[in-house]
């Protein structure tokens, strides 16, 4: 009788709790609305910082003694990643606002998220370990991004993936980056 297959990790992301736990926590940093698009780069940031920082700093120091290890084997996939989450992002979000957590509202003329009372409560109940460790993460990475401009944003984001000239086939259409980020059809 052939051995039963050993079973496949599945990565914490790939469950919409474990990423909707995460998004309450971050919106939980802040005390005003914050737009989806800034919100999704901080979301995957926050959750991979070691994307963002690559060299010995204090900040990489901090984020290993809290527990987040750079060794992850999911560092290896990052642009598949987080193309993957930007998609999931929506429904996510989507979930919270039913679910009384979260409410939009507009900032110059963009959708933007910020907790409900009730989403604060649920966030503050998130309380382990890597809880803990992702609060962190939060707070190093949101100044980072807090003060450039959306195109710089998708620059340091192009940058933190090292994406550089990368081309996708999609439906029989390549599409590329060029090295200043500007998305082309080939």
């Amino acid at each position: 009788m052939a051995e039963p297959l050993p079973p496949v990790s599945v990565p914490p992301e790939a469950h919409a709790a474990f990423r909707r736990g995460q998004l309450l926590i971050l919106l939980g940093e802040f005390d005003h609305p914050v737009e989806v698009d800034r919100l999704g780069y901080m979301e995957f940031f926050a959750a991979n910082p070691f994307l963002v920082w690559r060299d010995a700093t204090a900040e990489r120091t901090q984020l290993r003694l809290a527990g987040l290890l750079p060794s992850a084997l999911s560092y290896q996939a990052a642009p598949e990643r987080y193309a993957n989450r930007r998609v999931r992002l929506r429904s996510d979000l989507a979930a919270l606002v039913a679910w009384g957590f979260m409410r939009t509202d507009t900032v110059d003329g963009r959708i933007a998220c910020e907790l409900t009372d009730e989403g604060r409560t649920a966030a503050t109940r998130l309380d382990t370990v890597y809880s803990s460790a992702y609060r962190l993460s939060v707070s190093l990475v949101a100044p980072k991004l807090r003060n450039v401009t959306n195109v710089e944003l998708h620059r340091m984001a192009t940058r933190w993936l090292r994406l550089g000239a990368m081309r996708v086939d999609l439906l029989d259409t390549t599409v590329g980056m060029e090295p200043n980020g500007q998305g082309v059809l080939l």
